[in-house]
């Protein structure tokens, strides 16, 4: 059958992408470590490689939506022709992708990603305490400080969920591809 040929071949790609995601991510996570221990000087820097990082997550996701679209078009083409108790998995699968590739979407965009709009808020914070902390008057950035500890700690809990929501939608491809080879054995 075409069709799950085709979701052989979506999920398998997915899943490839996925795993490159979560890869990305892990990095994201290890370079944050260096971010919390660094001056605001070194912190700056790492904060720029973490957005350098971040563009290879994005770039990632943008490569998971696409096949995670396809995968889902394709459980709608086989909700037509698949007897009714398959029908109820296709149907939960696909809302259940919907759903996690959604929230991955949300966190990982390119232009509008939360993780972004976060990893650039620190990276901000981080140069201005660099530059008043080279200011002969050394001005007091206390106040400063103090945001950037409560930026971090969302953005380390930005990259924990983002790494469960990814490891989530790995989870749900692998079952649709289990359940594609089932549906293969049927057909046969």
């Amino acid at each position: 059958m075409e069709e799950l040929e085709k979701l052989n071949e979506k999920s398998k790609h997915a899943i490839k992408f996925l795993a490159a995601e979560f890869n990305y991510v892990k990095e994201l996570q290890e370079e944050f470590e260096k971010l919390k221990s660094a001056s605001a000087k070194e912190g700056a820097k790492e904060a720029k490689h973490m957005l350098g990082v971040y563009r290879w997550v994005a770039n990632s996701e943008r490569k998971v939506a696409r096949d995670e679209m396809k995968i889902q078009h394709i459980l709608v083409n086989l909700e037509k022709i698949l007897p009714q108790e398959e029908k109820a998995k296709a149907e939960e699968y696909k809302k259940q992708l919907e759903i996690a590739d959604g929230k991955l979407k949300r966190m990982a965009s390119y232009w509008r990603g939360e993780l972004k709009k976060e990893l650039e808020q620190v990276e901000t914070e981080e140069q201005l305490i660099a530059q008043l902390e080279e200011d002969p008057e050394h001005k007091d950035a206390t106040k400063l400080k103090q945001k950037l500890d409560h930026d971090l700690s969302e953005l380390d809990g930005m990259l924990k969920e983002h790494s469960k929501w990814v490891q989530s939608n790995t989870a749900i491809v692998e079952h649709i591809q289990a359940w594609n080879e089932h549906l293969q054995q049927l057909a046969s």
